[in-house]
């Protein structure tokens, strides 16, 4: 056959050959490229179930269907596109992957696949043996290896540098160095040139859509869409990968930007609009009460050193020459070219617990070394308040809610700190902040709701921390120039303000815990309210805070006043010149954290005035007691008195606790005075006149007590007075043997106890005279006084009254008073001014009235008893008959009345009592008969009776019945009156 003809027919078989093969290459090819890479893959990396399913194969591309690693990840499809041109340059164009799913494990801050397999290849290498290649490869300079089987080089360096300043030097362990040193820079040189092919063979772009990670945390299952490309440059030796994140729906960008040996060129995640309400699953499991809201933009970046880089890569050349020694260059300068600074921009972050606050504009720089770390930043802190509710269920009163303070202008805070790693241990740290005013405010509002805020001018606050592993020391500053503000109708200032202090701690083993000391001063300090004034010109706190090894605080305050005044003008009440000292102790305990007796406070208040007059002076010691404190003090009363004489001293002693179990605090109050003296001329004119013709005297003391328990407090007060006096001398009114105990039950009311009694021996005025007095009387409060009963023996009998109320704001008064066995001579001589004797005596009831300074009667009277009659003698009768003529038939029987009673012997009596105007109109009346035959006789031409001499016999009357009327002038009564106004 002709050549020509069997190149043909060969020509034509090849074709035919070559065409069948590619038409059949992507149906025969794939289950052989299936089952090749399947056991490629789990010999290379010891997976024991891996999956992949090749659907076509061809000169152009790849299609790869399902592929399965595992229970760990899924990928629903891959493309790899190529050329023959790129396939004969070992180089694929593209990847697309589609629907990769990831499934992790969050576990004690690691991640975990659901294949310990891939864990262990991902985390630790090979999950199966290692060749003798990897193994001599992983051998260290002494034929050791790491558990990981990789090289610790820093190991090796720390080797190199005691072998070059051992005590001895030799060339073996020079040339063990150099050789070591030279073989590191070749390792360096070889990894660099496989890293280098093998970036070379990558494809020029990887795309990942449609992606997600499905990571569980605890109880909860995040599902995180992603979508990934990476982009190759091998001529720059770039990598450029994008990625878009979605968790929680949110949408974070990542850009990442790096050479071929790893070193990162550029790092972003940038989110224009994050809602950090979505992430709150998330954050409760690690912060549980935490809780975010709004939207933020964050921004986080690697910032990069174009010089610092590189002069990193000159010495990275450097090292890897045979030439140059590693010892020469030293671990601090390693440690600086090795830094990895980071930036963190958050426009704003809304915190809703457990405290709510607006924190703007968070900017922070965290700078990753080999042996050190630091960070810096600042932020705008806003509408700040310590407690996400608006007020406590507890206060410091029944019903009492207390409102939590917030900061409402902005806060700048900047802050600083750095941590340094040292091959002894002894790693040196720092840290720095400092909270100011914002450029955009004046000053600092702080505000508790309810009418309660406070604005603060120029604060400033400034920490600062330097040490080394547990041991450090400190310094804390605050200040601000003045402040004013307002609680409710309290307005409120201060002129100044400043706080300093040092910490030191030490919680090493040989350590002693945290020491701080604080010293606080405020100045010019003012309460405002209405007609309540007080000024404190300084007010001082020092405080030392110990917290031992063990982890026990104790606390040391001791705050001071000076020169102090309080002033409240509705009660007329002044107090000057109050000083303040309280050494206090928490835990309480009876000595300070340095094992001596506390130091008792004192306290004073020099000038208590009170309406314009200096009362007196209080002062005393302050006593820490168990959980608690103990004052005891002096008062003494000189307001009152003359001067020349010694003032009223009063001593008191008061306590209080704080309750275990969270029961509150328990306060108590005691004071009294021994028995002192009281006159009238000792009292000053200011509250008793010169020409006052009051005159008292008395011996008295009293005794009293305030308890707080239970957010209720509780109050009382004993005053004893005996040896009592009173008069008024113009009106020779006399009261004698005063006596009293006065108690009560409410100070801040001054309200008594019911029935208390006032006891006089004698009282008398002019020709009225009472014994035995007795009046039950409570004061209700400082306007009402009730007197619930009076009873008084007069005439031989007893008086008793009902009951009847006094206040200032009345001026018209009724009583009763029930008379019982009165004696009837004796009130004929009192009343009438008569001189009576005899037996008998009258009950009955006397009305009262009075009003403006007057008393009347109305429709009084005494009678006497039924069925018992009586005796009775008057004499001095003869102004019953005065003004009368003697031959008027009026005069003879007012006469002869007169004769009667001188001896008369009656069935029954009764005195009559009303008022006309400024007299007493008394009416007499008996029925009897006289007991003696009286000098008169009838007279029959005269119609009348006629008074006869001795010479005649006279009358004897079988029966007498006598009316005598008496107008008599109420003066005698009116010293009672005159009395009343002056005690009302």
């Amino acid at each position: 056959m002709p050549f020509k003809s069997i190149f043909k027919y060969f020509l034509i078989t090849a074709v035919f050959v070559f065409m069948l093969i590619i038409v059949l290459i992507p149906h025969v090819l794939p289950p052989v490229f299936d089952k090749i890479i399947s056991d490629r893959v789990i010999m290379e990396t010891g997976l024991k179930d891996f999956h992949i399913h090749i659907r076509s194969m061809g000169l152009l591309g790849t299609d790869i269907g399902k592929i399965n690693i595992g229970r760990t990840a899924d990928i629903d499809s891959v493309y790899v596109d190529y050329s023959p041109g790129s396939l004969l340059k070992k180089r694929i164009n593209q990847i697309n992957i589609s629907g990769l799913v990831i499934r992790a494990k969050l576990k004690d801050s690691h991640i975990e696949f659901p294949d310990p397999d891939i864990t262990r290849l991902i985390f630790h290498g090979k999950t199966g043996s290692i060749n003798s290649r990897d193994s001599r490869d992983s051998m260290d300079s002494n034929g050791s290896m790491d558990s990981n089987g990789s090289e610790d080089l820093h190991d090796k360096n720390v080797h190199v540098k005691k072998s070059s300043y051992g005590k001895k030097d030799t060339d073996t362990d020079a040339a063990d160095s150099a050789c070591v040193d030279a073989g590191a820079g070749v390792d360096a040189a070889h990894d660099a040139a496989t890293v280098a092919a093998a970036m070379a063979a990558l494809p020029k772009k990887i795309a990942i859509t449609n992606s997600s990670l499905v990571i569980k945390i605890n109880r909860y299952t995040f599902i995180i869409p992603f979508n990934l490309s990476a982009e190759i440059n091998g001529k720059e030796k770039i990598i450029n990968a994008k990625a878009a994140v979605f968790p929680f729906g949110e949408k974070i960008k990542i850009v990442i930007v790096s050479d071929f040996s790893g070193k990162m060129k550029r790092f972003e995640i940038l989110s224009d609009s994050f809602s950090l309400d979505q992430a709150d699953k998330l954050i409760s499991m690690y912060a549980p009460g935490v809780k975010l809201t709004g939207n933020a933009a964050i921004h986080i970046f690697k910032s990069i050193n174009k010089d610092q880089d590189r002069q990193a890569s000159v010495k990275n050349n450097a090292a890897s020459s045979n030439n140059v020694s590693s010892d020469n260059v030293s671990s601090d300068n390693v440690s600086s070219d090795a830094v990895s600074s980071w930036k963190i921009n958050i426009s704003h972050i809304g915190v809703e617990s457990p405290f709510k606050a607006k924190i703007k504009n968070f900017i922070s720089s965290v700078n990753l070394g080999d042996h050190f770390y630091s960070t810096s930043g600042s932020c705008l802190i806003s509408d700040f308040y310590p407690f996400s509710s608006s007020a406590s269920d507890a206060g410091p009163f029944e019903n009492a809610p207390a409102y939590p303070v917030g900061i409402l202008s902005p806060v700048k805070i900047i802050y600083s700190g750095g941590y340094r790693i040292k091959n002894n241990k002894k790693n040196p740290w720092n840290f720095s902040l400092k909270a100011m005013n914002s450029a955009a405010s004046e000053g600092l509002l702080l505000e508790s709701g309810q009418g309660r805020a406070i604005h603060i001018k120029k604060p400033f606050f400034n920490l600062n921390f330097k040490g080394k592993a547990l041991k450090a020391r400190g310094i804390i500053f605050g200040s601000c120039l003045n402040g004013e503000g307002n609680f409710g109708n309290i307005r409120t200032s201060f002129s100044k303000f400043n706080m300093n202090g040092r910490c030191d701690f030490d919680f090493s083993e040989a350590g002693n815990g945290l020491d701080l000391r604080m010293n606080t001063g405020l100045d010019s300090i003012k309460f405002i309210r209405e007609k309540f004034y007080s000024d404190f010109s300084g007010l001082k706190i020092s405080g030392r805070l110990h917290i031992g090894s063990d982890l026990t605080p104790v606390l040391k305050l001791e705050p001071s006043v000076l020169n102090a005044v309080i002033k409240d003008n509705s009660a007329g009440i002044r107090i000057n010149n109050i000083s303040f000292n309280m050494p206090l102790v928490f835990p309480f305990a009876d000595k300070s954290l340095y094992g001596e007796e506390n130091r008792p406070g004192i306290f004073s208040a020099q000038n208590i005035i009170f309406k314009g007059q200096d009362f007196g002076k209080v002062s005393g010691k302050i006593f820490q007691a168990s959980r608690g404190c103990i004052i005891k003090g002096n008062a003494l009363i000189t307001g009152l008195f003359k001067p020349g004489y010694k003032p009223l001293p009063i001593e008191f002693i008061a306590d209080g606790r704080i309750l275990k179990k969270d029961k509150g605090i328990s306060a108590g109050l005691k004071f009294n005075s021994k028995k002192f003296q009281l006159a009238s001329d000792m009292i000053k004119h200011d509250y008793l006149k010169s020409d006052s013709d009051i005159d008292f005297h008395c011996s008295t003391s009293l005794a009293g007590f305030a308890e707080f328990n239970n957010n209720k407090l509780k109050t009382g007060l004993n005053l004893d007075i005996n040896d009592g006096f009173l008069s008024f001398k113009g009106e020779n009114f006399r009261a004698n043997n005063i006596k009293t105990s006065l108690g009560f039950d409410d100070l801040v009311n001054l309200r008594s106890r019911p029935a208390q009694t006032l006891t006089i021996d004698r009282i008398s005025s002019n020709d009225i005279k009472i014994s035995n007095a007795v009046v039950k009387y409570s004061i209700e409060s400082i306007h009402s006084v009730l007197i619930e009963n009076i009873s008084f023996n007069w005439c031989n009998g007893r008086v008793t009254t009902g009951s009847m109320r006094f206040s200032p704001d009345k001026n018209n008064y009724d009583m009763v008073f029930y008379c019982d066995r009165l004696k009837l001579a004796s009130i004929l001589n009192e009343v009438g001014s008569f001189k009576a004797d005899g037996e008998g005596s009258l009950n009955g009831r006397i009305p009262v009235h009075y009003e403006n300074g007057s008393l009347s009667f109305d429709n009084g009277f005494l009678f006497s008893t039924p069925g018992l009659g009586g005796k009775i003698k008057v004499t001095g009768t003869e102004t019953l008959t005065a003004g009368i003529p003697m031959n008027s038939p009026a005069f003879t029987q007012i006469d002869l009345a007169r004769e009667a009673l001188k001896n008369y012997k009656y069935k029954w009596a009764k005195l009559s009592f009303n008022t006309s105007h400024h007299d007493l109109l008394v009416k007499m009346e008996f029925d009897g008969k006289p007991a003696r035959v009286l000098p008169f006789e009838y007279k029959k031409k005269l119609g009348r009776f006629i008074r006869v001499d001795v010479t005649s016999p006279g009358s004897h009357f079988q029966g007498m019945k006598i009316d005598v009327n008496l107008k008599l002038p109420l003066n005698k009564f009116m010293k009672f009156t005159d009395m009343l106004n002056k005690l009302l």
